[in-house]
């Protein structure tokens, strides 16, 4: 792996290459992953709504993830995270929805939920750091996050 110039404090960075080494896209994935493990227990009837929309914006979340990563600025970077944390309030709901319906135990709305929760706070930590002036990112250097 590569490193990333000291900062101010003396700390060196990792350099990550890829959306993929992030854990917050890592996590986000395996939402996706679960979510669509579920999908066959909310009725057929649903499909063009509550499974549409929950398919939609929960792959919505490692997706931006990765495209603002493949962007060339921090600015850029944070609308995709911005986009990433809304989408993932939306899956938020969507499970709230469903275990409401019964469509889902309890169990399985729990374990999604804190993967949810992980996820929005690592999302809000990642924007912290890209807007904290004093933040190792570096708008040349993008993936050293």
């Amino acid at each position: 792996m590569n490193y990333k110039n000291s900062n101010d404090s003396g700390a060196v960075k990792p350099k990550i290459h890829s959306f993929k080494e992030l854990k917050v896209w890592q996590l986000s994935h395996q939402v996706v992953l679960d979510i669509y493990s579920i999908l066959n227990q909310i009725p057929k009837a649903e499909e063009f709504r509550i499974i549409s929309q929950l398919v939609r914006c929960t792959i919505s979340v490692p997706a931006n993830i990765a495209e603002g990563t493949g962007r060339e600025t921090k600015k850029e970077l944070s609308q995709h995270l911005i986009i990433a944390r809304g989408s993932n309030e939306e899956i938020r709901y969507f499970l709230i929805l469903i275990l409401d319906l019964k469509f889902i135990s309890q169990t399985q709305y729990d374990s999604i939920e804190n993967k949810c929760s992980q996820v929005s706070k690592m999302l809000n930590g990642l924007l912290s750091s890209l807007n904290n002036s004093n933040s190792a990112f570096d708008e040349s250097e993008l993936y050293s996050i």
